[in-house]
Order: C-alpha cells, then sequence, then structure tokens
C-alpha cells in the first residue's frame, strides 16, 4: 500500500501529496496491531474509526499555516470541502484541491489498515489488495509519463504475489503443528525463492506483452456502451481533477509511433483548444491541426519507423526555414481547453515559444539541416487555460503549381513513402480511377473525388474480419467508414501509383469564426488526413473523407496557357463494378512492399503443400510422444508426474490435495486392478450395495446373486482376474476385456428395465 501511495504522490499533481504516504504507512501499521490485539471485531472497527476521525482531520487542519485555534481550523476545512463537494455534485469544475487531498487520504488510510486488519487476523487481504492495484493502474491512466514506465505496478505486482505466497505457507504451517508433522528448516526460504522468481517471471511477461500488443489489440463488436460508459465516467472526474497542477491529470489524445485503424469512437462535444491566427488564412490553404505523421502501414496499423527525440529550446528552429519554398509563415496562439501532452500545430511548425521534444524526421540532404519535426511533446504538460504560440509554414499552392511540379522525387522520399502491401490488388484499382491521367495532381485529385462519391461515413464501424486487411475489406465489401479508412485508402492508392504519400492525424480545423482567424476545436473534430508529397513544394493535404469540406484551390492558370489544365474525372463505373471485379484480383494479390505490379507467380508444390506438411508431421510426433509417454507410464507408475508430485509435496511436509491423491492411486494400479474399476461402477449403477471391506471374489458373488443374468461374464471376468493376483500364470487381458464388455451390455439391459420398488423382495440364489 506504501507503493500505491508512493506512486500518486510521484505525480506532484497538487501540494502535500506526500500525506497520502505517511497516511498509508501509519494506517497499515496500526491495521495489523488492531490484528494482532485480542479485541473483538466489532470493538476493533470502533477503535479504527476513532482513530480515522482523529487522524485525517489533523492532518488536513496542520495544512492550515496561521495560529488560529483548532476548532476555527475545522470550521475552514468544512466550509471548504463543503463547497468543493457541492461543485462536484452539481456537475461543475471543483476549484479547490482540497477535496482530491482528503479524499486520497482517506481511501489509502482506510485501505491499508483494513488491510493490516484483515491479513493479520483472517489472512485474507483481497479487496484491499484489488483497491491498490487499482489506484495505480487509474494513476497510469491519467498520468501517461509514469504510466509508460510501468514500475509503480510490477513492484506491486511481485509484492502482492510474495504475499500469497507467504499467506499459503503460513496457512500450512498452522496444519503441519496440528498434525505434528516434520518439516525441513528450509523449506519457507525455498518457497519464498522460488515465489519470488516466479513472481518475477509473470509480471515481466505481462509487462511485455502488454507493450507488444497495445497498439494492435482490437476492438472487439459491441464494446461500444464500454468506451461510451468510460468516457462519460472520465469527463465526470474531471471535475474533481480540475483544480491540479503539475503534470497531467487528464489527457485528450496521445499519438505514438503505431497507430490502429480501430472501430472508432463516440463523438465529443467537448472542446479541446481554441486558436488564433496572426493573419487571414490564404487562399488555397487548408489549416490541419496535426499531432504526427506516419509512413508504414502494415494489417490495419500504421507505424512510424525513422523517428529520433530531439530536445528544442524555446524559439528555435524545429524545421529549417527554407526547407520548401512558396510557402506563408503565419503564427498561431493556441489556448489549452484541457491537459495536453502533444501540442498541435498547422502543417509544417517552424518555432515554439517554449521548450519541447520534438519528434524529427532524419535526412539525408546535403547542406540542409535534418529537421523536419513530425510531432510535439512538452512536459509538463499543458494545463487548461495555457497558451502556446507556434510559426508554421503553410503551404497555399495552385492547381498550376502541382501540375508542374512533376515527379522528381529525391531518393529519400522514394525509400520511406512509397511502399504499399498487396502491391497488385492496389495498383489495379488505382489504374482503373486514373489510370488514363498522366499527371500526378489529377491523380491524387481523381483517387480523391472516388472515395468521397463512391463510401459513406460512419463514426463507427464492426471488427474487420479476422485473416482479411482492414483497408480491403472497407473498399470492397463494407464501403463505409471514418477518417482512419478514407485517408489510408487514399494514401495506398496513391503510392501503387508511383507518388510518395503519407498519413497524418490530428485535428481538422475546426468552427471558424467570420474572420476566418479564430477556430474552437472540439474532440469530434479528431482527423486523419492524406499528405503528398510534391517535388519542391513539400507535403500537400488533400480530403477524401465525405463527412469533411472538399479542399479547393485557385486553378493559377498562367496567361500564356491557351488552354485550361486537364480536370480529373474518375467517373469510371460505380463502386459495386469495381468492387466485382477486384475481388476476383485479390485472390492473386502478391505480398511485399514494393510498388511494382508484377503477375502473380503460380505456386509451387512447397507452397500449396508445405505447411499441411509441417502441420502433420508436428502432430504425428506430439501423438508418438504422447503414446510413448503413456507407455512408459504403465510399465512404471513411480516415475509418472502425479505420483512424482506427490512424493514431492509429502517429503516437504505438505498435505497432497485429494484429487491429486486419487489421481496418483490410480495411476499404481495394475493393468488388471484398474479393469476390476469399471466392475464396481457397473455396481453402482445397478444400485448394489456392497459392504465396506468386501473381497474382490465377494463383490462379484454378490453381483450375482442380485443379478442372475450377469453370471457368466463375472465369473468369466473373475477366472482372468484371480489368475494375475494370485497364480504363477499370466492373465489374458483381452478375455478380461471381452467378459467386461458383456457385463457392460448386459448391466445396461437391466439398467434400462430397471424400476425402483420400496417394497420389491429380490430373489435369493438356491
Amino acid at each position: 500500500m506504501t507503493v500505491a501511495a508512493s506512486h500518486l504522490s510521484s505525480t506532484g499533481w497538487t501540494d502535500n501529496l506526500e500525506k497520502v504516504t505517511q497516511a498509508a504507512l501509519v494506517g497499515g501499521v496500526l491495521g495489523l496491531a488492531l490484528g494482532y490485539s485480542r479485541f473483538p471485531r466489532r470493538l476493533a472497527s470502533a477503535i479504527g474509526g476513532a482513530y480515522t476521525a482523529f487522524f485525517i482531520p489533523w492532518q488536513l487542519g496542520l495544512l492550515i499555516q496561521d495560529q488560529s485555534l483548532w476548532l476555527a481550523r475545522l470550521n475552514v476545512l468544512y466550509a471548504r470541502l463543503y463547497w468543493a463537494t457541492q461543485q462536484f455534485l452539481s456537475n461543475r469544475p471543483v476549484t479547490d484541491p482540497l477535496l482530491f487531498l482528503s479524499s486520497m487520504l482517506l481511501l489509502f488510510w482506510g485501505t491499508s489498515l483494513s488491510a493490516g486488519y484483515l491479513q493479520v487476523r483472517y489472512g485474507r487481504p483481497w479487496i484491499p489488495l484489488i483497491i491498490g492495484g487499482v489506484s495505480i493502474v487509474l494513476v497510469d491512466i491519467y498520468h501517461p509519463t509514469l504510466g509508460q514506465k510501468g514500475t509503480a505496478l510490477a513492484t506491486y505486482g511481485v509484492l502482492s504475489l510474495l504475499l500469497v505466497t507467504l499467506l499459503h505457507y503460513q496457512r500450512n504451517a498452522v496444519q503441519w503443528e496440528q498434525n505434528a508433522t516434520a518439516v525441513d528448516m528450509e523449506t519457507e526460504f525455498t518457497l519464498g525463492k522460488w515465489a519470488l522468481g516466479i513472481a518475477l517471471a509473470m509480471v515481466l511477461l505481462a509487462w511485455n506483452a502488454a507493450n507488444l500488443t497495445t497498439s494492435v489489440v482490437e476492438t472487439p463488436e459491441g464494446a461500444t456502451w464500454l468506451r461510451s460508459s468510460w468516457l462519460t465516467m472520465r469527463k465526470r472526474m474531471e471535475n474533481l481533477f480540475a483544480p491540479l497542477r503539475g503534470p497531467a491529470v487528464i489527457t485528450v489524445q496521445v499519438y505514438s509511433a503505431n497507430l490502429n485503424l480501430g472501430t472508432g469512437v463516440p463523438i465529443s462535444e467537448d472542446v479541446v483548444f481554441t486558436a488564433r491566427a496572426s493573419q487571414p488564412r490564404p487562399e488555397g490553404a487548408v489549416y490541419y491541426w496535426r499531432a504526427y505523421t506516419y509512413n508504414e502501414y502494415e494489417n490495419g496499423v500504421w507505424r512510424n519507423t525513422f523517428e529520433e527525440e530531439v530536445p528544442f529550446e524555446a524559439e528555435e528552429f524545429l524545421t529549417s526555414p527554407d526547407l520548401y519554398r512558396d510557402r506563408a509563415n503565419i503564427e498561431f496562439t493556441i489556448e489549452a481547453k484541457h491537459h495536453l501532452e502533444t501540442l498541435y500545430a498547422p502543417t509544417i511548425p517552424l518555432r515554439i515559444d517554449r521548450s519541447v521534444t520534438g519528434l524529427i524526421d532524419q535526412r539525408p540532404m546535403p547542406d540542409v539541416p535534418p529537421t523536419e519535426t513530425l510531432a510535439i511533446k512538452v512536459q509538463p504538460l499543458l494545463r487548461p487555460g495555457e497558451r502556446y504560440t507556434v510559426q508554421s509554414l503553410i503551404a497555399h499552392p495552385t492547381e498550376a503549381d502541382l501540375r508542374a511540379a512533376g515527379r522528381d522525387y529525391p531518393d529519400w522520399i522514394r525509400e520511406r513513402y512509397l511502399s504499399v502491401p498487396i502491391p497488385f490488388t492496389f495498383s489495379k484499382l488505382a489504374g482503373a480511377i486514373a489510370g488514363g491521367l498522366d499527371n500526378p495532381y489529377d491523380q491524387v485529385v481523381a483517387i480523391t473525388q472516388y472515395l468521397r462519391e463512391n463510401y459513406t461515413y460512419s463514426a463507427t464501424i464492426p471488427t474487420p474480419p479476422r485473416g482479411r486487411d482492414p483497408i480491403l475489406w472497407f473498399l470492397f465489401d463494407l464501403k463505409r467508414g471514418f477518417c482512419n479508412y478514407y485517408a489510408t485508402a487514399e494514401v495506398l492508392l496513391v503510392r501503387s501509383l508511383g507518388i510518395p504519400a503519407r498519413l497524418a492525424v490530428g485535428y481538422a480545423q475546426g468552427e471558424p469564426d467570420p474572420t476566418n482567424t479564430q477556430f474552437t476545436v472540439r474532440q469530434k473534430h479528431s482527423h486523419a488526413w492524406p499528405e503528398v508529397y510534391f517535388p519542391g513544394i513539400g507535403w500537400v493535404e488533400f480530403e477524401p473523407t465525405s463527412a469533411q469540406p472538399l479542399i479547393t484551390r485557385p486553378s493559377g492558370v498562367r496567361l500564356e496557357e491557351g488552354s485550361l489544365p486537364p480536370v480529373a474525372n474518375p467517373s469510371r463505373g460505380n463502386t459495386r463494378e469495381l468492387a466485382e471485379q477486384f475481388n476476383r484480383l485479390e485472390e492473386a494479390e502478391i505480398d511485399g512492399n514494393s510498388n511494382i505490379s508484377p503477375s502473380p507467380p503460380s505456386p509451387t508444390f512447397i507452397d500449396q503443400y508445405g505447411s499441411i506438411f509441417l502441420l502433420g508431421l508436428a502432430l504425428g510426433a506430439l501423438v508418438y510422444a504422447v503414446l510413448r509417454l503413456s507407455q512408459v507410464l504403465r510399465t512404471t507408475p513411480e516415475r509418472s508426474f502425479p505420483v512424482y508430485l506427490e512424493q514431492q509435496l509429502l517429503n516437504r511436509g505438505w498435505q497432497a490435495p485429494k484429487w491429486l491423491h486419487l489421481w496418483a492411486n490410480y495411476v499404481r494400479l495394475t493393468p488388471m486392478e484398474r479393469l476390476f474399476l469399471q466392475v464396481e461402477l457397473i455396481g453402482r449403477l445397478l444400485h448394489q450395495a456392497i459392504p465396506s471391506g468386501t473381497t474382490p471374489a465377494e463383490h462379484i458373488y454378490e453381483l450375482i446373486r442380485s443379478h442372475p443374468h450377469l453370471e457368466a461374464p463375472a465369473r468369466a471376468f473373475l477366472a482372468e482376474y484371480e489368475k494375475a493376483l494370485y497364480s504363477l500364470y499370466t492373465a489374458d487381458l483381452t478375455s478380461a476385456r471381452q467378459a467386461l464388455k458383456m457385463l457392460w451390455r448386459e448391466a445396461l439391459r437391466l439398467w434400462l428395465r430397471w424400476k425402483p420398488q420400496s417394497d420389491e423382495v429380490k430373489p435369493s440364489l438356491p
């Protein structure tokens, strides 16, 4: 419990959180003392309540620094807690951190007090143990920096498992003392040593497994209500956390190096931040509040494979100012309405007025600093009401500029932003949409229009089927989705035409004012969009999601051009026709990350039957191992697992469980003795009452006396049984099994005709 309380204190959310650790320690010691005492349960509870009524107000009263009398201090505490509680109950943000501090003091004091008492008095501290673990998990959720470390939870898990082991040993020690069982003096040390090793192994395994599966976990269908309930409860708790400071209690959305496409979440009207631009938006420009970009896609997950964390001081260049030409340098002042860990900025951030950590794109470019910021992290996290100012390089190219950019892409762009999974399918679909156009810009516009016109927007979707790529499922089967799927589909289709593109996530423009200089960004504006690379211009945003406004850019037609530029026309059949065509093409998919579309190779014999052969070989080896082990156990029962385990427990003075004792006894039986167990089952089936202490022969004779029709098979089985146990001749197990089979058949016939009659008199043998 001290570990859990210290974890909370390390957040620094408010002053005097160290008192929570003190309360956990003192409460635990008091609980242990009450548990060791001879007080009855009710008296011990009353004493604990009296100490609680004294300790909590005393600790809170010490926070009032003036020299007033304690009665006046208590009146002040009551007034502050009363008004803070009223704010919380009326669903308003709490302005006084005293309510949070007193709640944590009471929680950890009461939990530690109960844990100490229950452990010593009853040996069952399970509920307080669960509460402590849940408190660590909640702190990790609301404090992402501590949550990523996981040290407190791992330590708590190890200590909890050791405590469970100790309690188990103490229960056995009581039984050993009552039974006067001799126990090895090193038993406790050996048990603790093994428990520590197992605990560490389990915690490390769970720790790493969680890290490996965080980004690829699937959201099951029907879990929308659970997410909605969690968001509602979390929003409610924000009111309690509102007056806290330090690292953020609530973060809006934390982006990392991996992004799962997901199934969507319920939208919210909560304001995330507001932004004010230093000048009106240039014609043809669009504001997307970018948080992160990704370059590599595979089976529903986007990854960033080349980022590097670099610290930046305030006003230091985050991106080289001459990296791209013809961009407007606009300053934005952004005010947080929630706690933020990621700072948002349009397009390419240039400078920011606070020290941050930038996730940098490392690129091999001569004479240009390798700096283009992919994401901006801040620590400590931004609190509601805090502001930051960022300068961004805003692209506002014309259509003529984009058409004239050409295809002279740098090598580092080609290496990172052209990989496509299943290139054969994507290139066929992209070719059908925009294959007749020879300009990259017109091809991108054609794909954008195709996605906007042929797919339906839906904020949530079902879980994609297992074994099928989510984007192929979106394009050819579901035909509806949200921004993650629209943007991913466009990036992969554009790449399959040899045009570099990447995925960006963050927030859409939001709600602008009439001057187009102030924007209100809400949680419902969370968005993903594609960015396409044009030589000399850089990354340019496009909007394929049908629920968002279409991006319109000025034509920029030069006077010397005699005709209007060509207009991309993606109308080449509807989605249903293309779906039928490309569902057939999917059978010839080619795995790989190249954007080249070769003919699908004919499968070889190894490709077709290699996996089946290996599976059959593995199953054959498993069957052989089981049969071999069964043979060894039949011939040498003392080497069997249940007998060995029972013997090890008895050697250490422990009492073997009843099920293990019965299993070991069964293994020790000879084959004929195991067959006789079936005779006993037949007797129970026929409701035969056999007195204890009867021999096998008496058991069978009594069965014959009660049911004369069973005499022939019963006597045949008894002859082989007595030959196996009492003679020098070898018994015929085959004959015994055949007799037993006949015995079962006749017994089942009798059982089916048998009707219980209380006054029935059984016939006796002459």
